[in-house]
């Protein structure tokens, strides 16, 4: 913790995740919670890849499927670069930079969902504001309104994503 510096233990330090909506009084209790709930959370992503799309027998659609990994892959990445700090206890603003990062090639790669980029940007761009120029212009529960919208836009992707794979692989026949 951050009692040598003579802080008070948070439960997020600047960063617009789900302890912004909770009191600081419930620390105590909410730390050994939010380590579990995450691991929880964790352990169910890591637990969906076994539903991502199995290679089929044939040729049939290399180029297809080759192209489904890829997005597949893109997604699991902003959410798992997402859902760590999101949910952690004691994150920092920084800790969603490479939810930053990724974001931006998730912009690119599907133009149609550029919003959850610019919300992803939103978010984390004023949540540095009190570090970098001593003041919030937007307060922190707000960006983790923004942050929330957000992932919950990229876990319901992900999810439609591996659910839209499985359909069209079970409409393939596999005695080809």
């Amino acid at each position: 913790t951050h009692i040598r510096l003579g802080n008070l233990p948070k439960l997020a330090l600047s960063a617009p995740n789900v302890y912004q909506f909770i009191l600081e009084n419930y620390y105590q209790l909410l730390k050994p919670i939010g380590l579990a709930v995450t691991m929880i959370i964790c352990l169910w992503f890591i637990l969906s890849m076994k539903k991502w799309p199995a290679k089929s027998q044939g040729n049939l659609n290399l180029e297809n499927e080759q192209v489904q990994e890829q997005e597949t892959i893109l997604v699991a990445a902003l959410v798992s670069t997402m859902i760590v700090p999101y949910f952690l206890p004691q994150m920092h603003d920084r800790y969603f930079f490479p939810a930053d990062v990724i974001s931006l090639v998730y912009a690119f790669y599907f133009p149609r969902r550029l919003t959850v980029a610019v919300l992803i940007q939103f978010a984390s761009f004023f949540s540095y504001f009190p570090y970098c120029l001593k003041r919030q212009p937007i307060p922190m529960f707000v960006l983790a309104v923004v942050m929330t919208t957000a992932l919950w836009l990229v876990v319901t992707h992900y999810i439609d994503l591996i659910q839209s794979v499985r359909k069209n692989r079970e409409k393939i026949p596999s005695n080809i």
